[in-house]
């Protein structure tokens, strides 16, 4: 074999060599996988707050009205007043709501009001400044009773119920379609 024949084996084995080299060296790694949030109701909790109050939205209400406030439960409170007297009298009820959830915010719905006897009261609830509770805030429900005719004859009486939805939003949810959007 003559040196020409060497040097070509020579170099043909050290471009193999690299080409094998760079070709086994080269791995490829992977990673796959999943993830699950599960959702879990105790992360959204609403209640009413138990510091209720009333006041009345007349000078001159009579002195002999009597209210009482009662907390069944975190979603239950209920209201009685008695010995009314006549047309104008208002009692305004003051309900807190506390969003005891510390990663939702909550979303109230319009108050939806059911009360009968609408010949001699009006019953009205509203949310005071917005509907969204931020995570650990707390926002009001007022409930006015208002007495809109004297009665005559007999004692009258109105019962009745008040319902809010409140539902569970995301804040970092909403931060990234806002931002998403500037």
């Amino acid at each position: 074999m003559n040196k020409r024949s060497l040097l070509l084996i020579v170099l043909l084995a050290i471009v193999f060599l690299g080409v094998g080299y760079a070709v086994i060296s080269n791995i490829t790694l992977a990673v796959q996988g999943n993830a699950t949030i599960a959702v879990d109701d105790s992360n959204f909790s609403v209640k009413f707050d138990e510091a209720s109050s009333f006041t009345y939205d007349k000078t001159g209400a009579p002195t002999n009205t009597i209210v009482k406030l009662n907390r069944s439960s975190d979603t239950l409170v209920s209201f009685s007043i008695s010995n009314l007297s006549q047309a104008g009298d208002v009692v305004l009820i003051t309900y807190p709501i506390k969003n005891v959830s510390e990663t939702l915010d909550a979303e109230l719905e319009t108050p939806v009001v059911n009360f009968t006897n609408s010949e001699y009261f009006t019953v009205t609830a509203t949310l005071s400044s917005s509907d969204l509770i931020k995570q650990t805030g707390t926002a009001n429900l007022n409930v006015r009773v208002e007495v809109i005719s004297t009665p005559i004859d007999d004692n009258v009486t109105t019962s009745g119920s008040i319902s809010i939805i409140a539902k569970p939003k995301n804040w970092l949810k909403r931060i990234k379609i806002w931002y998403n959007k500037i």
